[in-house]
Order: C-alpha cells, then sequence, then structure tokens
C-alpha cells in the first residue's frame, strides 16, 4: 500500500510546474518583438513564428497540467520544448536558466510522464468513473 502522502507527489510537481509553464508561455506574448529578438540569438529557426508556436504549447500544456486533464500528452510536449531551450538557448547561450531550470523542469516533465497525474485531477475522476462503470455489480 502507498502512504498517502506519497500519492500528492505527482499533484504537486503537476501543479508547481504547470504554474511555471503557464508563466513562461504568457511572457512569450509579452513584448513580442523583444521575444522574437531573444530566439534570433538563441539561434532558433524561423523566430517570429517559434517565439507565438512555443508560447502557446507552453501556455495550453502548462494550463492541462494544472487542472490535470491529459497530462502525459501535455508532460511530452513541454518535455520537447525543453530539449528545445537544451539545444538551442542552452547550447547558444547558457545562462541560469537555460542550464538549471530547463534541465529540471524536463526531469519534472519525465517523472509526470512516468507517474502520471497524482490526485484531484481530470484524468484521475476520469479513470475512476471508468473503473467504476467496469466493476461488476
Amino acid at each position: 500500500m502507498t502512504r498517502p502522502v506519497v500519492q500528492w507527489i505527482p499533484t504537486i510537481v503537476r501543479f508547481g510546474a504547470g504554474a511555471v509553464f503557464v508563466g513562461a508561455g504568457a511572457f512569450k506574448f509579452h513584448d513580442h518583438a523583444q521575444r522574437v529578438v531573444e530566439f534570433r540569438r538563441f539561434e532558433v529557426p524561423l523566430p517570429g513564428l517559434a517565439v507565438p508556436a512555443v508560447g502557446v504549447v507552453e501556455l495550453a500544456a502548462g494550463a492541462l497540467l494544472v487542472v490535470g486533464w491529459i497530462v502525459r500528452p501535455s508532460a511530452i510536449a513541454l518535455a520537447l520544448t525543453m530539449v528545445g531551450v537544451l539545444l538551442t538557448a542552452g547550447r547558444a547561450v547558457g545562462g541560469r536558466f537555460r542550464l538549471v531550470y530547463a534541465p529540471a523542469l524536463l526531469v519534472l516533465m519525465i517523472f509526470l510522464i512516468w507517474a502520471g497525474p497524482g490526485r484531484m485531477s481530470v484524468d484521475g475522476y476520469r479513470d475512476a468513473r471508468r473503473r467504476y462503470r467496469l466493476t461488476p455489480p
């Protein structure tokens, strides 16, 4: 039997990382021209398209993590964005965010891919309903 505290770890990771990604995604739309300049400096291809695309992925997938809906696919999308950060900005510029926070967020996304949504999630609620319906009377 798993301890109740351990069952909350994915939930805490999901809420915290989701909030970080929502903030980072929203930031991509603040002063768009400056973000494009940064992406160009990071040697990201098509920076004018990449900035809003990454912003939408981070906002949407981060929000999905917070509510706990389609957690594993969202974590995969966000893990891929962190790999992109490491391969572009981390390589070209470095810095604390790109070489400390991005790898840490990548590890947290891999954890969520493995562990799933945890407690208090839409996915968990849907799975419980599905199990209840499949249980014979």
